[in-house]
């Protein structure tokens, strides 16, 4: 389902310790998988990327989303949140304005993830026709892990119907089974979606409390809470889309 798209009382969420996870309100302690539409500014999904600090590893995709959209489902995902308790604010990590899709960090040598995503990344780029195999799942979780295998779905030459296609894809990403199916056979899958592409994000939401260190100079105000956007698939719609001359 799109956040911007549906009724806010469709929304609800859920706690685990500090951390409130978006579910529907018919299944109130399951993280619902919603999706977003953009266009592709940098991704990294195929294979790990670095933190800027060389830290952790993670996967990720950054997407310029439709702004008056994004307004909408922000206020619902606040709405939603709220339903696990008091919000003073949610705030977003972007790069470079964007909105940022990924995996949980996994620091080297320690195998733990961070509940949010790094301030600045380091991004390989490129797109080929290959996908390598995911791992076994995991388990149910409302986040992916940098050795989680991410599909981005091709339907750029396929009529894809998002209902029955996109339920097919739900149920196919709760078994972790994408590459052996019919469903990835039809359409065909993509490593990195290229830049300028519109696509769209299957994802899920959670918020969680910052740690303001001791020489912060403006702390956050009591109650506030990071959006983290926690990618699981990609449909690519379109080749990469060149910016309007200026002639």
């Amino acid at each position: 389902m799109n956040a911007a798209r549906i009724e806010p009382e469709k929304l609800t969420s859920f706690s685990l310790q500090d951390i409130r996870v978006v579910s529907a309100a018919d299944y109130p302690n399951k993280a619902v998988k919603l999706w977003s539409v953009g266009s592709v500014t940098a991704s990294s999904l195929s294979k790990t990327m670095e933190t800027s600090v060389g830290k952790g590893t993670l996967k990720e995709i950054a997407v310029q989303v439709i702004p008056v959209e994004w307004e909408r489902n922000m206020a619902c995902l606040y709405q939603a949140m709220e339903k696990s308790g008091t919000i003073s604010g949610l705030v977003v990590n972007t790069y470079g304005g964007c909105i940022r899709f990924n995996t949980r960090i996994v620091y080297a040598g320690t195998g733990h993830g961070a509940r949010a995503p790094a301030p600045d990344k380091k991004y390989s780029g490129g797109a080929s026709s290959k996908s390598s195999k995911p791992p076994p799942s995991s388990g149910l979780k409302y986040y992916n892990t940098p050795d989680d295998f991410i599909p981005v779905i091709d339907v750029r030459r396929s009529k894809f119907d998002f209902k029955k296609d996109l339920d097919d894809l739900l149920q196919l990403l709760k078994a972790d089974c994408v590459v052996e199916s019919d469903f990835s056979k039809r359409f065909g899958l993509y490593d990195d979606p290229p830049v300028g592409s519109i696509v769209t994000v299957i994802h899920t939401v959670n918020g969680f409390k910052p740690k303001d260190t001791k020489d912060h100079k403006s702390p956050h105000p009591p109650n506030t809470y990071v959006t983290s956007f926690n990618v699981w698939a990609v449909l690519l719609h379109t080749d990469g889309l060149l910016p309007p001359s200026d002639n």
